[in-house]
């Protein structure tokens, strides 16, 4: 008898955390579980990281082709009572059981992003896409470069991402892309603080560019479909302009990143890193550990097969005398 394979994922975030826990959903469901996502968050809190814009579940206007199956709030809780099975960023999303609600943030999710980018792009086609036609058009037929300028909770240091890019760092990718690129770029530029944007940005900006001021936080997936559209990209620290190369439909589109993101570099090309500022304390300590782990490994590997040469050599020099 085939098993009753069934999960619920917890989902939570802006849109980039919706879509990340989506292909989750669909890598399970390829393996023969039922899916259901619980959006109770979304009641609860639905704010980001400060508490103040608004982060609503926007994935059935985003990707309405998508067949995506919402718990209700009884069968959520019931599950998360029964069969909660939590999931660290860096813990492999193995031993997986006949059923499980999911909750956490494992990290295969973002390595799964590779893995369904081409069906993530054939469906990102909100219904409510018609509201940006005119500048859909534009970035299509111009030679366009999308800057995402994250601030909000971002806008100083946090230990997962780090420091926030000043406009030092967004010059100079400018610049790299305006070479690559052609001179003739035009910067379309997109932001939860505009108007930072307008005072510590615009002013140092020797190219053409344009303020895109019309989708607020709740809105954001119109922001990140004419992203999606625009030949080249820079990205700030968070997911934006990351998820912004992932959908986009360049395929031989740049993307300039302020941080190393593994999952990005493995699978996609045209990536740039620009380490402006030191890593968040947090991502440090995790690298040296990953060091000091494959440290450990290449060591004891060293030593095995040192003495295992020796073995050899002793064993050999024996032969040879008994001869």
């Amino acid at each position: 008898m085939k098993k009753d394979n069934k999960a619920i994922i917890l989902t939570d975030g802006g849109i980039c955390s919706q879509i990340a826990f989506y292909v989750l959903g669909k890598y399970l469901e390829d393996l023969g579980y039922e899916i259901k996502y619980d959006l109770t968050w979304f009641k609860k809190n639905g704010k980001d990281c400060n508490g103040v814009q608004a982060r609503n579940y926007i994935m059935d206007v985003a990707f309405p082709e998508l067949n995506i199956e919402i718990a209700s709030d009884k069968e959520a809780l019931k599950f998360e009572k029964k069969y909660a099975f939590p999931c660290k960023t860096n813990v492999p999303l193995n031993k997986l059981k006949e059923k499980m609600y999911i909750y956490g943030y494992p990290k295969e999710r973002m390595f799964l992003l590779g893995k369904y980018a081409g069906y993530l792009k054939k469906t990102f086609n909100p219904i409510d896409k018609n509201e940006v036609e005119e500048i859909i058009k534009e970035v299509k037929n111009k030679n366009s470069c999308a800057i995402h300028v994250r601030r909000g909770d971002l806008s100083g240091y946090v230990p997962e991402y780090g420091y926030p890019p000043d406009k030092d760092y967004f010059l100079k990718a400018m610049d790299i892309i305006a070479k690559l690129a052609g001179e003739d770029v035009e910067f379309y530029l997109f932001s939860d603080e505009p108007e930072w944007v307008k005072k510590n940005l615009l002013p140092y900006v020797n190219y053409n560019c344009k303020l895109v001021n019309r989708n607020d936080s709740a809105r954001g997936h119109l922001d990140l479909y004419i992203m999606s559209r625009c030949k080249n990209i820079i990205a700030s620290q968070g997911s934006f302009g990351s998820f912004a190369k992932i959908l986009n439909i360049n395929d031989k589109s740049i993307l300039i990143t302020p941080t190393y993101q593994d999952f990005l570099h493995f699978s996609f090309s045209n990536i740039i890193t620009l380490n402006q500022k030191p890593l968040g304390e947090t991502l440090q300590l995790q690298q040296k550990n990953k060091f000091e782990k494959y440290k450990k490994w290449f060591n004891v590997t060293l030593i095995t097969n040192i003495i295992f040469i020796l073995i050899t050599v002793v064993l050999s020099s024996l032969l040879f005398l008994k001869k």
